[in-house]
């Protein structure tokens, strides 16, 4: 390899091989350059979709949990209704038991009021 200076001018003179692989290699240095940065874009845009990914995951897990707790309010509410209902359904009967006992009771008094009645009346008519 020859060594060589020039002085006052911007042109380097160079062997015609070693000009060729000097092109080929600025050539692939700067479609280097520009896959590095299509590369850098295309990781920019993926960060973006995945924070957008995680952040409607999020939205749905806590989304679901709501669900939950709705549910499970619905499933307390559903057996309180149950309960107070077979409640009042038993107490329901307990009252009507008493009051048929209860006009039992007052139709064998009216009847047995009566009696009394017609034999007390009986009584001082005669």
């Amino acid at each position: 390899m020859s060594v060589f200076s020039q002085q006052g001018t911007n042109k380097v003179c160079l062997p015609s091989n070693i000009a060729r692989q000097v092109a080929i290699d600025i050539t692939r240095c700067d479609s280097i350059k520009d896959e590095l940065r299509h590369t850098s874009f295309l990781l920019v845009l993926y960060k973006q979709k995945t924070f957008k990914q995680d952040t409607l995951l999020s939205f749905y897990r806590n989304r679901k949990q709501i669900s939950d707790s709705i549910i499970g309010a619905y499933r307390y509410q559903t057996q309180q209704y149950i309960s107070l209902n077979k409640q009042l359904t038993y107490e329901k009967q307990q009252l009507a038991d008493k009051v048929s006992t209860q006009r039992t009771t007052i139709g064998l008094l009216g009847g047995g009021f009566v009696v009394t009645l017609g034999v007390l009346l009986g009584t001082f008519i005669k």
